[in-house]
């Protein structure tokens, strides 16, 4: 695509150096900050604006962006972004819901596990074995399938917890969720409320 043709794309936030270069191959990417005096101008040219957390894409924004067509989310949460906003001037809005499902699932995983089976490490020096049976007869965990895990919202990194929790150690799991999911599950939970689905409600993150 002549360079030319090519769409304007602003990025006030950096990004992985991987999605940058695929984004420039397709492309003009002009990367800035929000302190960035040439901000306004920048985004006079933009087509679209790529966005992570503290970029506010509000009335001001969209007002100094006439051509923009699209806003890219970096993330899961889209409440740095006016979305009524946005629409009522026909600017698309996308984001990356699945962006931390794995990583925020392992994170709970190794909390819960320094919780429930507490380590003694070994790094600065080996006990002798009096002191090492001490330890281990102080230092007890429990086993996790003999627990219950309990989720609030079943929404995506909800999933993954439950999902580790059954398939991974054999856990019970309760959850409770605004929203009727259970044929989403690829793991076995108990509802105890069931939930009343609501056409209303629409989890963004989801």
């Amino acid at each position: 695509m002549p360079k030319s043709d090519r769409p304007t794309v602003v990025v006030t936030e950096g990004s992985d150096a991987g999605p940058l270069s695929w984004l420039r191959e397709r492309a003009q990417v002009i990367e800035t900050s929000l302190d960035n005096p040439d901000l306004a101008r920048h985004l006079a040219e933009a087509d679209g604006l790529v966005v992570r957390t503290y970029t506010r894409v509000n009335q001001d924004m969209l007002d100094q962006s006439p051509r923009l067509r699209v806003v890219g989310r970096g993330g899961v949460g889209l409440e740095n972004i006016d979305v009524a906003a946005c629409r009522r001037r026909g600017v698309e809005v996308v984001f990356t819901p699945d962006a931390n499902t794995l990583a925020v699932g392992d994170f709970v995983i190794g909390y819960m596990l320094q919780l429930l089976r507490p380590w003694a490490f070994f790094r600065d020096k080996t006990y002798e074995p009096k002191e090492f049976k001490r330890i281990r007869n102080t230092v007890r965990g429990r086993q996790l399938n003999e627990l219950t895990l309990g989720i609030l919202g079943m929404g995506r990194v909800g999933r993954r917890m439950g999902r580790i929790a059954t398939h991974g150690f054999g856990m019970r799991v309760l959850y409770n969720d605004v929203l009727d999911v259970h044929d989403q599950f690829d793991f076995p939970a108990e509802c105890p409320v069931p939930a009343h689905d609501d056409a209303s409600w629409k989890r963004e993150s989801d």
